[in-house]
């Protein structure tokens, strides 16, 4: 969690506009001195993340990206799905707790869930909250954990495209 709260919408959307296709954040008439109406706004730092100074106070560009689409400061990480941490695109960004699991994570993951039960020798499916399910082959246990996740992530789809897991927060 964040240790201080961001700038307010009103603050942001004065000094900066957003083009969620490009990912580009300009700054706005009005901007603070030594900046230019129409330059993007922001430098790089050591770790490759965009930040942006406003009122002496150093901002994740993505999270005033967010901040600018949805009219809220993030509390939580703000994710970034190609891993290009300079890629500011809106359908790059993923709003999500610090449990987010990157898709390099993601064979991991499945390696923890996807198990050989010796004892009923057969393929065990073992998801948080759920009784393990049993499948002859790899392939069909596969398929049901796929199937699982899927569902899961489907019942709980925002007005964004975007699961709860990965909730604009």
């Amino acid at each position: 969690m964040l240790k201080r709260p961001g700038p307010t919408y009103e603050t942001v959307s004065k000094l900066l506009s957003y083009n969620p296709k490009t990912g580009d954040i300009r700054w706005k008439e009005g901007c603070p001195r030594g900046r230019v109406p129409g330059q993007i706004a922001g430098t790089k730092d050591k770790h490759g993340f965009v930040r942006i100074h406003i009122n002496r106070q150093s901002y994740s560009a993505q999270r005033l990206a967010i901040l600018i689409v949805t009219g809220t400061y993030p509390l939580n990480q703000v994710h970034f799905e190609n891993e290009n941490r300079s890629d500011l695109r809106l359908d790059n960004l993923i709003c999500g707790d610090p449990g987010y699991v990157r898709k390099r994570d993601a064979a991991r993951l499945r390696s923890e869930r996807l198990k050989w039960d010796y004892e009923n020798k057969a393929w065990a499916v073992l998801l948080p909250d759920m009784d393990p399910s049993y499948y002859s082959s790899y392939a069909d246990a596969a398929t049901a954990y796929n199937t699982q996740m899927a569902a899961g992530k489907r019942e709980d789809v925002n007005e964004f495209g975007t699961s709860a897991q990965y909730v604009w927060i």
